[in-house]
């Protein structure tokens, strides 16, 4: 499997070649050429987009119910699940976040089934 990685993160870590002059007054090319040469293919390496993974908040268990008269306005939880990668969230309404904060997968405003 590749690794996905920062293509200007790559060219950073090459380092900038400093001007050499040699003791005749020369330039050294060949240390900046191959600079020049490194950073030129990391520029052309076509680019990866990463799979990007869907989930929804599942709440946990119901700890209170705010009403207005008969009317439920919200139902409040002791936290909200990732359904990738099962990172809690303590808090007690939805989160909200679009994506996890530990996976990065994107929510979608959905809701747990047991909601319906």
């Amino acid at each position: 499997m590749d690794d996905l990685i920062s293509r200007q993160a790559a060219i950073d870590a090459l380092g900038e070649r400093p001007m050499v002059w040699t003791d005749d007054d020369h330039y050294a090319l060949g240390e900046r050429n191959q600079y020049d040469m490194d950073k030129l293919a990391i520029e052309t390496v076509p680019s990866a987009q990463p799979e990007r993974k869907s989930g929804k908040w599942v709440h946990g268990r119901e700890i209170a119910r705010e009403m207005i008269g008969d009317a439920i306005v919200a139902i409040l939880y002791d936290g909200w699940q990732c359904s990738e990668c099962k990172c809690i969230v303590e808090e007690v309404r939805e989160p909200l976040w679009n994506f996890c904060p530990n996976c990065g997968a994107n929510m979608k405003g959905e809701r747990d089934e047991r909601d319906s």
